[in-house]
C-alpha cells in the first residue's frame, strides 16, 4: 500500500510543481505575439483624453484585433519630422507586424498658422506682430481681433499657391515615409489614417465658409493619402465616417462666440469610431477576395474595370474599401503594373535614375521597363515616379509594351487625330503611341472632340485602358 501510494506521489509531483509555474511559462506554445506600432501626431497619442492609455483609438484598435500595442506617436508630428525620427532610427519599427501612420493635419495646420499670422500682420506694426504659434494661442483664446482676421483670409489659404506647396511636401514626405518603413521591415502591413473634417459637424450659417474650407483643404490632403495606399497599404477612411456619423465625435463646437472651441482633436466617441474604422481594414480581406469599395458604384462606368484589374492582380484599392477612382494615378505605379504583367522579372541592369530607390516598391519594375525601353525618364537623371502620370505617357508606355512583347500594333496608323481640337497638344514623341491607343480603342476622348492628351490619367481610367489592352491582347498572351 504505502508502495502504491509513494509512486501516486511521484506522479502527481510534476502536476503540482506545474501550479506554481508562471502564466507566461504554460503559454509559452500559444500564438506569437502580435506587434502594432502607432506612429503620427496627437491624433495616435490620444491628446485630451481622460485616459488615452485606454481610450485612445491605438489602444482600442490592439485591444480589437488581438495586437500587441507600441505607441510611438507624438504630439505635433508632422510628415516632415516622422520622415526624420524613420532616417536616423529614432523610431524603430523592425519588429512590427502592423504600423498605423497619422501625419498630415498638422502639416496643413501649421502653414494655415503661418498663413493667417502673416495676414494679420500686413499693415500693422512690427511691435504688434503675432507668430504662427501666438495665432493659434489667440484663436483657443477667443481673441475677437484674430478671428475676425482668421474668419475673412481662411479661403485665401486654401485658394492660394501655400497649400499646392504644403500638399507636395506632405506628398514627398508620406512616400518616404512609406519607404523607410519597408526599408526597415519589407513583411509588415502598413496602414494609413486619413484626415476628417474636425468642423463638419457644425451647423452654424456663420460658420459654414470655414467649415467649407477646411473640407476642401482636408479633402485634398485625403488625396495624396489614397494615391500613396498601394500595393498592399491600406488606408483606412475615417472621413467618411465622421462624414456620416449623427453625433460630435470631435472637441470643436460652436453655436454661439461663448461656446466657441476651435480644438480639433476627437473625443472619446470619434477615438471609439476610428478604432472602429481601423480595426475593419485590419481584419478585412482583400479587394481579391471582397470586391466591396464603397467609392465604386455598381452604376459608374468604371465598375468592370476595377473589378478586373482587382481581380487580376494588376491594381489594388486605396484602403479596405475604397479605390480611389479619381486620385491620378502615379508614373511609378503604372511601370509597377506594367511589370506585373511581364511577370515581376529581375534584371541585372544600371539604372542612372537619381530619383528612384531600388527598394522602393516601383524600384524593381522601373529598373526592367528602363533596360527594356518600355520607359524613358524626364532626363537622363531623373524619371520622377510619384509624378501623376498625363494620358500620353500611359499611352506611349502601353504602345511600347505592346511593341516588346510583339504584339501587333498596326490598328490606329490611319487615325486622324487632327479629328480633336486640341490635337497639338500631343507631344511629338507620343503621336503614333496615341494613334495606335485611339485606333486600338485603348484611349477614348474625354468628349467627342478633345483627347485631352496632357490630363493626368485617373485610376479610374487607367483601370478601363489597362482592361481594353489586356482584353485585347489576351489570345496574343497566350
Amino acid at each position: 500500500m504505502k508502495k502504491k501510494k509513494r509512486i501516486l506521489s511521484i506522479i502527481c509531483i510534476p502536476f503540482l510543481c506545474l501550479t506554481f509555474l508562471p502564466e507566461a511559462a504554460l503559454a509559452s506554445d500559444s500564438a506569437p505575439e502580435k506587434i502594432y506600432v502607432a506612429l503620427g501626431d496627437s491624433i495616435s497619442t490620444g491628446y485630451g483624453l481622460a485616459d488615452p492609455a485606454v481610450q485612445s483609438f491605438p489602444a482600442l484598435t490592439a485591444e480589437k484585433t488581438g495586437y500587441t500595442l507600441k505607441n510611438l506617436a507624438e504630439d505635433g508630428e508632422t510628415s516632415a519630422s516622422l520622415m526624420k525620427k524613420l532616417t536616423d532610427g529614432t523610431v524603430d519599427v523592425q519588429n512590427a507586424d502592423l504600423v498605423s501612420v497619422t501625419v498630415g493635419g498638422n502639416d496643413l495646420m501649421n502653414a494655415l498658422y503661418a498663413f493667417l499670422a502673416e495676414k494679420y500682420n500686413e499693415g500693422r506694426e512690427e511691435e504688434e506682430f503675432l507668430s504662427a504659434e501666438e495665432i493659434s494661442d489667440a484663436l483657443a483664446g477667443k481673441n475677437m481681433t484674430v478671428l475676425i482676421s482668421a474668419a475673412s483670409n481662411l479661403s485665401l489659404f486654401f485658394e492660394s499657391g501655400r497649400l499646392e506647396a504644403v500638399l507636395g511636401e506632405f506628398e514627398r514626405n508620406l512616400s518616404g515615409i512609406i519607404e523607410k518603413i519597408r526599408e526597415s521591415n519589407p513583411d509588415t502591413r502598413i496602414l494609413l489614417v486619413n484626415q476628417y473634417n474636425p468642423y463638419g459637424h457644425i451647423t452654424s450659417p456663420f460658420a459654414k465658409d470655414v467649415v467649407d474650407a477646411f473640407d476642401a483643404g482636408v479633402t485634398m490632403l485625403n488625396e495624396k493619402t489614397a494615391a500613396a495606399a498601394r500595393d498592399g497599404i491600406t488606408a483606412a477612411d475615417v472621413y467618411s465616417a465622421f462624414e456620416n456619423a449623427e453625433q460630435n465625435l470631435c472637441n470643436a463646437s460652436f453655436s454661439s462666440l461663448a461656446d466657441l472651441n476651435l480644438d480639433f482633436h476627437p473625443n472619446a466617441s470619434g477615438h471609439a469610431l476610428i478604432a472602429e474604422v481601423v480595426s475593419e481594414a485590419v481584419l478585412s480581406g482583400t479587394s481579391e477576395e471582397v470586391f466591396s469599395f464603397t467609392d465604386v458604384p455598381s452604376s459608374a462606368w468604371y465598375e468592370d474595370a476595377v473589378r478586373y484589374v482587382c481581380e487580376s492582380g494588376l491594381m489594388n484599392g486605396t484602403g479596405a474599401s475604397t479605390f480611389a477612382p479619381y486620385t491620378a494615378a502615379s508614373r511609378g505605379m503604372i511601370v509597377t503594373v506594367l511589370w506585373r504583367m511581364e511577370g515581376s522579372p529581375v534584371v541585372n541592369y544600371l539604372m542612372n535614375f537619381t530619383d528612384v530607390d531600388p527598394a522602393a516598391y516601383y524600384g524593381e519594375a522601373v529598373r526592367w521597363a528602363a533596360s527594356e525601353g518600355i520607359v524613358t525618364g524626364r532626363s537622363d537623371e531623373i524619371f520622377s515616379p510619384h509624378d501623376p502620370i498625363t494620358r500620353e505617357q500611359l499611352a506611349a508606355m502601353l504602345w511600347r509594351y505592346a511593341c516588346h512583347e510583339g504584339y501587333d500594333v498596326s490598328a490606329g496608323e490611319t487615325t486622324d487625330l487632327l479629328a480633336y481640337t486640341d490635337a497639338h497638344l500631343l507631344g511629338e514623341w507620343a503621336v503614333p503611341a496615341m494613334q495606335w491607343a485611339c485606333g486600338a480603342g485603348i484611349i477614348s476622348g474625354t468628349s467627342s472632340d478633345t483627347l485631352d492628351p496632357q490630363g493626368r490619367a485617373v485610376r479610374a481610367q487607367t483601370a478601363a485602358m489597362l482592361q481594353r489592352f489586356c482584353e485585347r491582347y489576351e489570345e496574343s498572351a497566350v
